[in-house]
């Protein structure tokens, strides 16, 4: 079947965002798993940006 893709696609991420652990593409064996892919990265971003 394949595995399923996410990319950035507004800006790239900087070198410092990278390293906090933010992918400019995340991936998953499956819809639910890229889900949780994104669904953490987005937690993550907000957590950079509230800090």
């Amino acid at each position: 079947m394949g595995r399923w893709y996410a990319t950035r696609l507004t800006r790239s991420l900087s070198r410092a965002e990278m390293d906090k652990g933010l992918v400019m593409t995340a991936s998953g064996e499956n819809v639910e798993e890229l889900r949780g892919q994104l669904t953490a990265q987005e937690r993550l971003g907000s957590q950079m940006i509230s800090s």
